[in-house]
């Protein structure tokens, strides 16, 4: 119970002053920046974000404590009985950095993908809100149906590639 406690307490630390920061940055932001920026790509910022950390941040936290304790353990008492394994220990170690490092770029690439097609999901919506009332006098409401549709299965395609 106090290892709970003590994590949800980081944690809501942690997005908060993320969330800070990240407020204070936008605030401060030259004119320039909300003139080439995209108004979906600042809200994707805000809410996509935000969401991981409030909800990801504990559990991948409480994981990496405990699974490191777990391996930390596990590691010493096996090379106390065999010290023999710690050469296969450390091939496996330069093995797994190899791939990890090749992981760790794809997975950047993907989740760029991800962010670029929401920022355009998100502002074909709110020009899809604010021109409303002209969709429904010209009868195109098919027409801005299936562009958002399409938008949706490009937001999804990074998904299906993991």
């Amino acid at each position: 119970l106090l290892f709970c406690s003590f994590i949800v307490i980081i944690g809501i630390k942690a997005a908060r002053n993320i969330h800070k920061k990240a407020i204070c940055h936008i605030i401060l932001a030259p004119v320039l920046f909300f003139d080439t920026t995209p108004l979906g790509r600042t809200i994707n910022r805000f809410s996509k974000n935000q969401d991981s950390l409030d909800t990801y941040l504990f559990v991948v936290l409480q994981m990496f404590i405990s699974d490191l304790f777990s391996s930390v353990t596990t590691l010493i008492l096996i090379a106390h009985t065999s010290p023999f394994i710690i050469i296969a220990l450390v091939s496996l170690t330069i093995i797994y950095y190899y791939i990890k490092s090749l992981y760790r770029r794809s997975s950047c690439k993907l989740k760029r993908l991800e962010s670029i097609t929401r920022s355009l999901l998100y502002i074909n919506v709110n020009e899809t809100l604010q021109g409303l009332l002209t969709i429904r006098i010209y009868n195109i409401q098919n027409h801005f149906i299936k562009l958002n549709q399409f938008l949706i299965n490009e937001n999804n395609r990074p998904y299906f590639i993991t």
